[in-house]
């Protein structure tokens, strides 16, 4: 071979690695992680990411900080078990076993287990602890009245993380798991008022007559996408919830070209979940004089992010209720959003 065709080699080969996809060729630590586990445990990881970015909305609580946290259903112990739910129940015991290979400090992942009659669901929160945090520090009056006086928000998020529970360090309340699922102050308030009998421990089935000024409504979905949007029960007409299906709007058509170029949930999720722990390791790092509130998490940092929106009902503040990750949050699987959204189709 001449020179001039060795030349030409090497030239060819250095375009095929200048012109490869980043992700076929990056050597970042998410790859890493991932060649670590199985093939199989990758598919049903990867089923259960894009179920959670399709279905529970977790590209608001990975991508922005208006959504402190979503949370999904999946099926542990129940009589007609999907072949679904199987491959969902698998990729969170992926999750669940492989986690520490992931660095995620910045988010938690909660598992509780409820009963509805004789079948078992177990609830997956994920939390975005800057923004969760940020919203308990916004409504810190409103979850003292519900937990005391001794309420701290980076009490509560260290209990949660420390106990791996969330509703029930919450008493409960449905109006604070509004608040939490990022549905403002308004709504949530609603919703209590409107189920005031409801308890999760219960799980009964009591959903009251939707009017003009209580009904299910949800944020604009861009075209062709595959994404379900923020959706919860609240005032149409109300400005706190505009505003909070605009900005929802708007979030959800971001998400929605990133996913689309990706093509990949496993990918998008653990790329996103490094890339905050990495930045809140940075921040510590700086921050010699512990100005961040608990483990890199700084609320002030989201006042200009999120849309602090604060009314009154009957003397009371108010807030967001249910959301397309489950309208009704004691009823969440037994209905899907076409039912949340029309009442004239469940049964």
């Amino acid at each position: 071979m001449s020179k001039l065709q060795k030349a030409v080699q090497r030239i060819g080969i250095l375009c095929i690695f200048l012109f490869l996809p980043h992700n076929l060729i990056a050597s970042d630590s998410e790859c890493s992680f991932i060649k670590t586990i199985s093939s199989e445990e990758r598919y049903y990881l990867r089923f259960f990411f894009r179920s959670f970015f399709k279905h529970d909305c977790l590209g608001h609580v990975l991508f922005f900080h208006s959504k402190p946290m979503c949370f999904g259903a999946i099926d542990k112990k129940c009589r007609n078990k999907s072949y679904y739910q199987m491959q969902l129940k698998k990729g969170w015991e992926c999750w669940e076993k492989n986690a520490y290979l992931f660095p995620h400090s910045q988010f938690l992942f909660i598992e509780e287990e409820v009963a509805f009659g004789s079948d078992i669901v177990l609830h997956i929160f994920v939390i975005n602890k800057e923004s969760f945090l940020a919203t308990l520090h916004q409504n810190k009056n409103l979850f003292k009245d519900v937990l005391g006086e001794d309420f701290s928000p980076e009490s509560l998020l260290n209990t949660i993380e420390k106990k791996k529970q969330v509703r029930p360090l919450l008493n409960y309340d449905e109006a604070l798991f509004g608040i939490l699922l990022g549905y403002g102050v308004e709504s949530p308030v609603a919703y209590k008022m409107h189920h005031q009998k409801i308890t999760i421990e219960r799980g009964d089935w009591n959903r009251p007559d939707w009017t003009a000024n209580y009904q299910g409504i949800e944020a604009k979905t861009p075209k062709r996408c595959h994404l379900d949007p923020v959706a919860f029960v609240g005032d149409p007409q109300s400005e706190e919830v505009q505003t909070l299906l605009n900005h929802y709007s708007q979030e959800l058509e971001e998400i929605w070209i990133t996913y689309k170029k990706t093509r990949d949930p496993l990918k998008l999720a653990l790329d996103k979940l490094l890339e905050d722990s990495e930045r809140s390791s940075r921040i510590e790092q700086n921050d010699p004089h512990g100005q961040m509130i608990g483990k890199g998490c700084n609320p002030n940092r989201l006042k200009t992010q999120v849309p602090i929106l604060r009314h009154k009902v009957d003397g009371v503040l108010t807030h967001p209720s249910e959301n397309n990750e489950y309208a009704n949050f004691s009823e969440a699987r037994h209905r899907d959003t076409k039912d949340f959204l029309n009442p004239a189709s469940s049964s």
